[in-house]
């Protein structure tokens, strides 16, 4: 199975739902049953591990340098859609790009070479499907309405002067909260606040290991809902 299969899954699996929902409730009405949002997203530094290169010799082995590589924290940009399911329950696609730098230091030179760190900034791409559900109880539109959010998606990284395009998985849960700013029974039922904060899951991608590599994630933004 490809590295993409599992995240293209997911996502067709949300579709799909989202397609076979049930006719919105008379709720929907003022609360709206669509929601587009766009904002800025921080995502942690994320290690990458520590490497040896080692050199086998008729004495045994010894080690020529250490490598230790992160990817660091950085800013970039978000939009998502969603569609309720139920008062309760929505799903939603989003697409995030962001520029972070992978750094890799390399140390304890045999020949005894002064430590330097080689860096090359890459170029994030990704598409994520996910479930949300709303943790208020009362079904009637809330002005603050408290979150949980889990999901997985498609990672895309281009580096070395966008000459090297490597692909990986992402999955991620976390939880937030919805600030409505306005409501009205009209066309635009509402305007407001969101705020995410999340467990970043990482696999592949500029990480050549199998292994999954963690980072926080904080998410601001803006929505509508129609």
């Amino acid at each position: 199975m490809s590295l993409r299969q599992p995240a293209v899954i997911f996502v067709t699996s949300v579709a799909m739902c989202a397609i076979a929902a049930a006719p919105a409730r008379a709720q929907d009405a003022v609360s709206g049953r669509y929601e587009i949002a766009a904002g800025v997203t921080w995502t942690g530094s994320m290690s990458l591990g520590a490497a040896a290169a080692a050199e086998t010799a008729p004495s045994g082995r010894f080690t020529l340098f250490s490598t230790s590589t992160e990817v660091s924290s950085a800013a970039g940009v978000e939009t998502r859609v969603g569609v309720r399911l139920t008062p309760r329950f929505a799903v939603e696609a989003s697409a995030s790009y962001s520029r972070p730098v992978i750094r890799t230091a390399v140390s304890g030179d045999v020949e005894n070479a002064a430590p330097l760190t080689a860096t090359d900034t890459l170029r994030q791409i990704s598409v994520d499907g996910a479930l949300v559900v709303d943790l208020t109880r009362e079904e009637r539109v809330r002005r603050a309405s408290p979150f949980i959010v889990a999901g997985a998606g498609y990672l895309r990284e281009l580096h070395e002067g966008d000459t090297l395009a490597v692909n990986g998985q992402r999955y991620f849960a976390g939880g937030g909260i919805k600030w409505l700013l306005m409501s009205s029974p009209h066309k635009l039922k509402g305007l407001g606040l969101r705020a995410d904060a999340r467990a970043l899951l990482q696999r592949k991608g500029a990480a050549f290991d199998e292994r999954v590599h963690t980072s926080p994630s904080v998410t601001a933004s803006i929505f509508a809902r129609f």
